[in-house]
């Protein structure tokens, strides 16, 4: 797990600066199904893969779990799997079952903040409880029971272990209608009586008991009204009803009992009451008189909500052509459970990137481009974008911006566009532009602009904001070179501050001395050549071995790149030998296979942000490893740099191949 390697064992990683410009490998992993790898060598994966878009939506109600969004290629086989379950959308009449689409969208992000929110009250002895609330017709009932079956869904990768996130949590799903006090006569013989029935009759002060016993009494089997016991198993109690957000009279004694409370509507169009609505749900007709009834209930539960509003406000469409039912239209969560940025980037020497696409570059001639793209570029600013693509509001940059030109603001409007955290420091300079020369035949070549310097006062004034927020953290990266004016003890002050259970990355090999002496580095990332240069080894296992025990402490992961067919992972157990002789290294090689590049700009970068973002959410080494590859392999795929499609990084990651272990020699 994550906060446990820095203590167990080392990881050398190793790619090259070769494989960034041919692209990035492909890699493998545990966690995609069995009939999408088949399916790839077959040759048929790449039409599934148009169909995965909903992958790269991790903002929405991905915004409510604590821990970080699991990596695609594992979103997708349990999205799958739970497909796979047909689980139906409606318990009445049936109306199609659960898709993949819609457990990513709406059920799995819940599912997860479940598990968030069921951890903390079981350290807190108690149950958590979350309260729904819908108006007649909305599908509550069936939102209930659809959540509490895909939080008991547990799921195995292709190796068959199981990775935490994916372990079930037990909900017990509670309805309001056992406490009504007696069937609405208006609507006798109708199976869904208490959906017609006012506030005022229910037994609410008994619902509110009831519930504050079953949060008091996790270890307790609690017997509740029109429902079977509520086991000392089932962590999570799930209530419904379409007057459980109503704060006044009886109601009110609900008030402090739910950790969570979501107000589920239809849109516009399917509110309407009547034989339409109903039919929508597969649900018996309405007669007339009573649907005028089912419209009342609706603005009265409405109107009752609005004095106490729900943490999180979701809109459906019943109908519509192609849309899943359980997919948001409209969607609002309360500021204060949205998650911050967990990830830092430090790059402090930023860039405004220009893409120029063109037949062939004629050196010494003049030159016309047939398309320009603007970007945002830099280390540690693409590290930010990739984490940030795989959990959106995940990540955050430091990075010093120019004043002068427009450079610097584009930059700072484009990157606060996408949802990205930033620790600016302004001034009086330009900030950089790189502007990278793309050809048909696949060659690529790079001009970088000098930097300004960056006068000593804006130094000292970001330095001590970046300490507080890597503090906040559980991944920092140190990304890059450093502008003029800007020392190497910048960042080996950062690495000494950060926190013991902080993952801290460095993506850098020159000026990095001071930084590699704190010991505190548990990520070095750099290729092949860098490597050798830094230990002074022309081999790599031995530059590996002198890198290892020269500048990492136990538990630390050195990834450098090495050409585009093959990337090796060194681990090293922090006991040593029995000999004497040095701690004992191990190698696994990946075989990789190589994609047609569009722009390698970024590929490394994404490497190093996908590997540190996976390691942070508790994947192991060579798990994160792994998926970091397809990801940066993805990044090729696309001219702005540090961007990929989720559905491309979960099909290349399917392609990878691991060779056995083996053990260096001393």
């Amino acid at each position: 797990m994550a906060r446990e390697f820095p203590r167990r064992f080392v990881f050398v990683v190793v790619l090259s600066a070769a494989a960034l410009l041919a692209v990035l490998p492909q890699a493998a992993g545990f966690a995609v199904p069995v009939r999408m790898a088949a399916a790839l060598q077959a040759g048929e994966f790449s039409t599934r893969v148009q169909g995965l878009d909903f992958l790269d939506d991790t903002g929405g109600l991905w915004q409510l779990p604590k821990t970080l969004v699991p990596l695609p290629h594992q979103r997708l086989h349990f999205c799958s799997a739970v497909e796979a379950a047909k689980l139906d959308r409606s318990a009445v009449g049936g109306t199609g079952t659960l898709t993949a689409h819609e457990a990513h969208a709406t059920f799995l992000p819940l599912r997860q903040a479940l598990r968030d929110m069921g951890g903390q009250a079981a350290q807190e002895q108690r149950r958590c409880v979350i309260g729904i609330g819908s108006p007649p017709g909305a599908g509550g009932a069936d939102f209930a029971r659809l959540l509490a079956a895909v939080s008991a869904h547990t799921e195995e990768g292709q190796s068959g272990e199981r990775c935490e996130w994916a372990r079930g949590v037990e909900c017990a799903v509670v309805g309001t209608e056992g406490y009504l006090r007696a069937n609405d006569p208006g609507c006798a013989g109708y199976q869904r009586a208490n959906e017609f029935a006012g506030p005022d009759d229910y037994d609410s002060a008994r619902l509110a008991k009831d519930l504050a016993s079953l949060r008091k009494n996790p270890d307790q089997d609690i017997s509740v009204a029109g429902a079977d016991s509520v086991r000392a198993s089932q962590g999570i109690v799930l209530v419904h009803g379409p007057h459980v957000l109503v704060r006044e009279g009886g109601w009110a004694g609900l008030e402090g009992l739910f950790d969570l409370t979501l107000s589920l509507q239809l849109s516009d169009d399917d509110a309407t009451g009547g034989q339409d609505a109903q039919d929508s749900f597969s649900r018996p007709y309405v007669p007339p008189e009573v649907s005028a009834r089912v419209l009342a209930a609706r603005i009265q539960v409405s109107q009752w909500q609005d004095q106490a509003p729900a943490d999180i406000n979701l809109s459906f469409q019943a109908t519509g052509p192609g849309r899943p039912f359980f997919v948001p239209e409209m969607l609002t969560i309360a500021p204060q459970l949205r998650r911050r940025a967990s990830i830092l980037a430090v790059g402090l020497n930023p860039s405004y990137q220009k893409s120029l696409q063109m037949g062939e570059l004629k050196v010494g001639d003049v030159n016309r481009a047939d398309r320009l793209t603007i970007s945002v570029g830099g280390k540690g600013q693409h590290l930010a974008l990739a984490a940030n693509r795989l959990c959106k509001g995940s990540s955050s940059v430091a990075h010093f911006l120019g004043e002068k030109g427009e450079e610097g603001k584009i930059m700072f409007e484009s990157l606060q566009a996408m949802g990205m955290e930033q620790e600016v420091q302004w001034h009086k300079g330009v900030t950089r532009t790189c502007t990278t020369l793309l050809e048909e035949s696949g060659r690529m070549t790079e001009i970088i602009e000098p930097s300004d310097a960056i006068p000593k006062a804006d130094v000292d004034a970001l330095v001590p904001r970046i300490l507080n927020k890597g503090k906040e953290c559980v991944g920092v990266a140190l990304c890059g070179t450093f502008p003029p004016g800007v020392s190497e003890e910048v960042y080996a002050q950062l690495a000494s501050s950060v926190g013991p259970d902080t993952i801290l990355l460095l993506d850098g090999f020159k000026g990095v001395e001071k930084t590699l002496a704190t010991k505190r580095v548990n990520v070095l990332k750099i290729n092949a050549d860098e490597l050798c240069w830094l230990t002074a080894e022309k081999d790599l296992d031995k530059a590996a071995r002198v890198a290892i025990e020269t500048h990492l402490a136990p538990g630390a992961l050195l990834a450098v790149t090495r050409g585009p067919s093959s990337a090796l992972l060194y681990s090293s157990s922090s006991g040593g030998d029995k000999d004497g002789s040095g701690p004992r290294i191990s190698v696994t090689e990946f075989e990789i296979t190589p994609v047609e590049a569009l722009n390698p700009i970024g590929a490394g970068d994404t490497c190093s942000s996908v590997l540190l973002y996976a390691l942070c959410a508790g994947n192991s080494a060579e798990d994160a490893f792994a998926f970091a590859l397809a990801a940066a392999s993805a990044s090729c795929l696309n001219v702005r740099g540090a961007d990929f499609k989720s559905a491309d990084a979960a099909r290349l990651h399917a392609s990878i191949k691991r060779r056995p272990p083996r053990t260096l020699a001393p």
